[in-house]
């Protein structure tokens, strides 16, 4: 999944360039490690994006030396940070997902800016912007035709700009991200470009106790889009709301317990439902 080289420019590593296959600077829960998100799953509305949050291409990060002192800090001391992606990030990558062969010339072009802010009490608030271009070759099944506006060879337009606020629980926090574009949707039995958007909104908090440090939180999302990397790009609508807390027990183990109201619709096929979930999470 991880194959890469970081080079960097000057001896405190505050302006570097990554090679190879590596998570693509998009979003702030894309960048988040599994292990430190508080969630089972990232959501569709922003994973549908970066399905497997890498790819390869190469990446520009810069962040100060203070600035990299402190993403560093959000994860090392269980606030739920997304890591050290830089605070200015641009790059180039091939756009059709990891470990598979490119599809089309066309390489996609990638950039984000996010910076956490010290507050009074000792708050931390994390705002962050960016976006990505490029053309994304659709997988088409049998008797499915596509129209490609000004383009050719199933060659779909593929844009999206995201905004993200992260509010890091101390003891209260909150999270939440947005992002609209333009990719391909199935509409019938024709693959078109079509609008899309999507996001989601959590509450948190953490809470130390004798027993272990407890993280409970409520997390709504919604998406309306095509899935790109799927044939055909299916359109798909999701409506989710998840409530849950996770206990951490001491650093190598978590467990997690989650309550997901679902409705999805794929394709004009709707599903509804409710389901609970536990985790247990080993970390080393």
């Amino acid at each position: 999944r991880d194959w890469y080289a970081d080079v960097a420019f000057d001896s405190k590593k505050e302006l570097r360039i990554r090679i190879g296959q590596s998570k693509l600077p998009y979003g702030f829960e894309n960048m988040q490690s599994s292990q430190n998100r508080i969630a089972f799953d990232r959501t569709d509305a922003m994973n549908t994006a970066v399905p497997g949050e890498r790819e390869l291409g190469f990446f520009l990060y810069y962040a100060p030396e203070s600035v990299r002192r402190r993403f560093k800090q959000l994860v090392d001391e269980g606030f739920k940070g997304s890591g050290d992606y830089g605070m200015a990030a641009i790059g180039v990558y091939n756009g059709n997902g990891i470990n598979l062969k490119d599809k089309n010339t066309n390489k996609h072009v990638v950039a984000r800016l996010t910076y956490p802010f010290e507050l009074g009490g000792g708050q931390t608030l994390e705002l962050g912007m960016g976006g990505y271009a490029g053309y994304y070759r659709v997988t088409r099944g049998e008797g499915v035709s596509s129209y490609v506006a000004g383009g050719k060879n199933d060659d779909f337009l593929d844009v999206r700009l995201h905004a993200a606020v992260t509010l890091y629980p101390k003891p209260i926090g909150f999270q939440a991200e947005y992002n609209i574009g333009k990719g391909p949707e199935l509409d019938g039995k024709i693959v078109k470009d079509s609008f899309l958007n999507g996001g989601y909104a959590m509450l948190f908090a953490r809470v130390p106790t004798s027993y272990g440090t407890f993280v409970p939180y409520v997390r709504g999302q919604y998406y309306h889009g095509g899935r790109k990397t799927e044939t055909n790009a299916p359109l798909t609508i999701v409506k989710e709301v998840e409530a849950g807390v996770e206990w951490q027990i001491w650093k190598p183990l978590e467990l997690t317990m989650a309550f997901t109201a679902s409705d999805r619709e794929t394709n004009r096929k709707g599903l509804t439902g409710e389901f609970l979930r536990l985790q247990a999470q080993i970390n080393y």
